[in-house]
């Protein structure tokens, strides 16, 4: 049910994702520049937004913080789809934003207690698939609407599209979904290590060391990798001169690849240290932009080649990250860790998009020493998912196999692990040491 809900959201996201300014433009009638600025708005507000969400999961419980918030984006969504001013549509625009970051810490959690342990990766990686395929869909429907209606009339139907699948989502979660409600085993004394400092806070996650080489790993990827497939890649259209519809063309096989191969992936990796995984995620995206500094003048065949490649490091990166993350989580501030990777990801982010726009503004060059300078990033990054794998309690270090039923078994008899590991020793026991 719950796989089936991101499928459906990511309908309605991937109808809407590309067509925000447009649609603030041509039907709230705000002007380009005050859209502009809005986007810088929008990622503080989804920073804001996954600091959020994580305590208001673990305090309400992953079910009930995602059913409110998914409820309240599919509402604030509809309001922009009747939105006919600038001010009401710049603020519906707004709330959409913070609510959609708010919810993704309690749509993690939620998942990762729903699987056993063992299970997790794989859960990742097929929701990994269902976002994809239901993102692909949502951008063909929006284009065959826009096709036949003029903008005024078919961009609020999107948007009625994308209400409507939040809400449909956050009824699911509420009718269905039987796991994540409120934390009953709290702490009793809710101290740190040295009774100064309370364990029910973001500073216990990032005490934790194998965290924070994670999330130093997240920062790296996302704003050297994912912002610049974001952002990057469309400036290197504009700047080289390509035509436009290279980039529907390398969307397109970037999402073919992810759908095609994250599986096949998730179980070639069995038994693999995670280190190295992520650390080939890091080296295959550092391809993909070598293979841009090398051939920037080879236009539609280049984007399409650079889509696949790049679509090989996501199904590598993305189900590790989320596995480890909530294999590491301690259960009462589960909502925290996934908070902590949520904002590492959109900080990022926004950090990678102020950087890229520095380097795009000085034109075809810049575009050149923009993707140099990625290059380098992931490289000298590298030696962090090494450091990680080190970090990591002995039980994690290695992707578990789905497949292990005695594994699950003894998983379920074992308590999840209470501690944070701020020494980094592998030998620290947790479930995970025991199942191998």
């Amino acid at each position: 049910m719950i796989l089936g809900g991101e499928l459906l959201s990511a309908f309605g996201s991937g109808a809407t994702v590309s067509y925000l300014i447009v649609y603030l433009y041509k039907v709230c009638g705000v002007a380009v520049a005050a859209a502009s600025v809005l986007l810088i708005v929008r990622a503080l507000l989804a920073i804001a937004g996954a600091a959020a969400g994580g305590p208001l999961t673990d305090r309400i419980g992953s079910k009930y913080a995602a059913a409110i918030t998914l409820a309240g984006a599919g509402i604030a969504s509809l309001a922009l789809a009747s939105a006919r001013q600038p001010a009401f549509g710049l603020a519906a625009a707004s709330i959409v934003t913070a609510l959609q970051l708010m919810c993704m810490p309690a749509l993690d959690t939620m998942l990762a207690i729903t699987v056993p342990q063992t299970r997790r990766q794989t859960a990742f990686a097929w929701r990994q698939t269902a976002i994809n395929f239901g993102a692909a869909s949502g951008a063909a429907t929006a284009a065959l609407v826009l096709s036949r209606e003029p903008a005024t009339e078919g961009l609020p139907l999107i948007y009625i599209l994308d209400g409507a699948s939040y809400i449909l989502y956050a009824a699911t979660i509420l009718t269905f979904i039987r796991v994540g409600g409120r934390q009953n085993s709290l702490p009793q004394k809710p101290e740190d290590l040295d009774g100064s400092r309370s364990s029910s806070s973001y500073r216990r996650v990032f005490e934790d060391r194998p965290m924070r080489w994670l999330l130093a790993i997240v920062a790296i990827v996302v704003s050297v990798g994912f912002t610049q497939f974001e952002i990057g890649l469309p400036a290197l259209v504009v700047n080289g001169g390509i035509n436009p519809a290279a980039l529907g063309w390398m969307y397109a096989v970037n999402a073919i690849a992810v759908l095609s191969l994250q599986l096949p992936i998730q179980r070639l990796v069995i038994g693999r240290s995670r280190g190295v995984v992520l650390g080939s995620a890091m080296a295959i995206m550092t391809v993909s932009w070598m293979l841009v500094v090398v051939s920037l003048g080879h236009g539609t065949a280049l984007l399409v080649t650079v889509g696949a490649v790049f679509g090989i490091g996501e199904t590598l990166y993305t189900p590790v990250v989320q596995a480890i993350v909530n294999d590491l989580a301690l259960p009462h501030i589960r909502g925290r860790y996934n908070g902590a990777q949520a904002v590492t990801h959109t900080t990022a982010w926004l950090l990678g998009a102020a950087v890229s726009t520095a380097f795009l503004a000085s034109g075809p060059s810049g575009t050149r020493l923009l993707f140099m300078a990625c290059m380098a990033t992931l490289l000298i990054g590298l030696p962090a998912a090494f450091r990680l794998q080190r970090a990591l309690p002995a039980g994690l270090a290695r992707v578990p196999d789905p497949a292990s039923d005695s594994a699950d078994r003894m998983a379920s008899r074992l308590p999840e692990r209470t501690e944070p590991d701020p020494s980094g020793d592998r030998n620290c026991p947790t479930p995970g040491s025991i199942i191998g």
